[in-house]
């Protein structure tokens, strides 16, 4: 029943977001912004990370598994996009060394200023 209350929890606030994008026309996918907000409901205490951390747990360990139909459907559509694959390519290329670079850069800021916080805790 936990895990049903969890699951129920995160596509509640997946929901939220879906409203939230309809309600306001925002040019950002529902399930982002929904996850933006479990994000927030999360940082600020209001949802406990107990309320979530199982169910999400598992659903991160079957992601893989949800590229399935994606793939099934490039593989089905490719006469659509075949004209367009060079771009197609060269986005993923460039977002891919984007995201690690972004990713980079955000863990070594952190990790400095988390080494700064326990040097000057040391020093008080």
């Amino acid at each position: 029943m936990k895990y049903l209350k969890q699951f129920g929890l995160i596509c509640a606030i997946a929901l939220c977001g879906d409203l939230v994008k309809e309600a306001t026309g925002l040019p950002i996918p529902g399930n982002i912004i929904g996850m933006l907000m479990l994000f927030f409901l999360l940082l600020t205490g209001l949802v406990k990370l107990d309320a979530v951390e199982d169910t999400a747990e598992y659903l991160m360990s079957i992601m893989s598994v949800m590229f399935i139909p994606l793939g099934a459907g490039i593989l089905t559509n490719f006469h659509h996009i075949q004209n367009d694959l060079l771009g197609i390519v060269l986005t993923l290329v460039a977002t891919t060394v984007a995201t690690f670079t972004v990713t980079g850069l955000v863990v070594e800021f952190l990790s400095r200023a988390k080494e700064k916080s326990k040097g000057e805790t040391a020093h008080e």
